[in-house]
């Protein structure tokens, strides 16, 4: 909501006086979803009796205004379909009956942004062009949501939510102080709606051939649940005998075996939710004996869950699961870790010796040099390696 407020003034004009509003301060309440977001604009009526009603005017470039909305002789009005992710500029004029207006309000700034838990949160700049050869300093008015932060010298506010978030709209206050021109100090308005948030993720498990192994499925969501269906593409000429347990809340469920694809659905029993983020149920499978070394992709598609009164989640995050076989030739991937460097996960069949070797190009005579020895006791090991060292190349064989 917009509220306009503070020092009135008169303006005559031919048909009468017309009441202007010469300041804004805004207070923005919209109502918001994903792909678009809307605001109210409210504000005082004149006390002038030739003031018929008032026309808002609006657009994304500051005193250049695309959208106008008549909204009679109401003191309030909602403007929709704004785009998220987007600032844009509000200013108000009075008219009476024959259509004559007065002149502009000083102009008000809003953004409406539309996110999620855990989406990696909101990073905006907050800079009025205008003051843009001004020595600015910026900062956060009280009532910030907590976490909320802004670098004062170039406006970049950062904030991340959490689960507890979701559900709900914060308002970030930005005050903008100009040093250069401290009469053109504002403050601008940036609305964030915080939806719900449903994450289903299918985690990843290495497996030797001919053994049994599950993956197992865990929810992150903003509220409780129930009544979750999803598909997983399933490489059934790997995988064999998918079924599917369970453990409370969940209190019944079924996995219908498709051939290339798995169909699930649990649900939970009446009055019981499944809440917070936890592992709720398992995937178990049978490596096929006659397999060969791969890293097999395990994709979760097509998910819906129910909330407490019935709607379903509106954003979803998806992870897909994957099967590491391990068959008579071991297989290596290397990573990058920001707390260890560079990694090598290794996997390989217990109790058989193995040697990590490296090279420093793939030249048409490769020249591989031995760097560690050893015999693992379980499928996956993991070395880190000295990130001084220049571009290598690893390889594991089986001595």
């Amino acid at each position: 909501m917009i509220r306009l407020t503070r020092n009135y003034f008169f303006r005559r004009w031919q048909h009468g006086f017309v009441w202007l509003l010469k300041c804004i301060t805004i207070t923005a309440f919209p109502v918001t979803a994903l792909g678009s977001v809307s605001t109210t604009i409210a504000w005082f009526p004149s006390s002038d009796t030739n003031v018929t009603g008032y026309n808002i005017y609006y657009g994304t470039t500051s005193h250049t205004y695309t959208g106008m909305i008549a909204t009679g002789n109401a003191t309030n009005a909602t403007i929709t379909n704004l785009q998220p992710d987007t600032t844009y500029f509000l200013s108000l004029k009075s008219h009476n009956a024959a259509g004559d207006e007065g002149e502009f309000s000083d102009e008000a700034s809003f953004a409406g942004y539309a996110i999620t838990p855990t989406s990696g949160g909101l990073r905006v700049k907050t800079f009025p062009t205008a003051l843009k050869l001004d020595q600015l300093i910026f900062s956060l008015a009280p009532g910030a949501p907590a976490g909320a932060r802004i670098n004062p010298t170039n406006g970049v506010v950062s904030w991340t939510p959490s689960l507890a978030d979701a559900n709900t709209t914060q308002t970030l206050n930005v005050i903008i102080t100009d040093l250069t021109k401290p009469a053109a100090s504002t403050q601008q308005t940036i609305v964030v709606t915080v939806s719900d948030f449903l994450k289903i993720t299918l985690d990843s498990v290495a497996v030797q051939v001919g053994q049994a192994g599950n993956l197992s499925l865990s929810a992150s969501a903003s509220d409780g649940l129930t009544n979750l269906t999803f598909n997983v593409n399933w490489p059934s000429n790997n995988l064999l005998n998918p079924q599917l347990t369970f453990a409370a809340p969940i209190a019944g469920g079924i996995l219908q075996n498709q051939g290339t694809n798995l169909c699930g659905k649990l649900w939970t029993a009446n009055g019981d939710l499944l809440t917070g983020t936890n592992v709720f149920a398992q995937i178990h499978f049978q490596v096929g004996a006659d397999q060969t070394s791969a890293f097999l992709n395990v994709p979760i598609t097509s998910v819906t869950a129910n909330k407490a009164d019935g709607t379903t989640f509106s954003n979803l995050g998806i992870q897909a699961g994957e099967v590491v076989v391990i068959g008579i030739n071991p297989l290596l991937r290397p990573a990058v870790s920001t707390d260890q460097g560079r990694v090598l996960s290794l996997y390989t069949n217990p109790g058989i010796n193995y040697q990590i070797q490296y090279s420093t190009n793939l030249a048409a005579t490769v020249a591989w040099q031995p760097l560690q020895n050893f015999q693992p006791t379980n499928v996956l090991q993991t070395v880190n390696l000295d990130s001084a060292n220049p571009i290598i190349f690893y390889r594991l064989m089986q001595l």
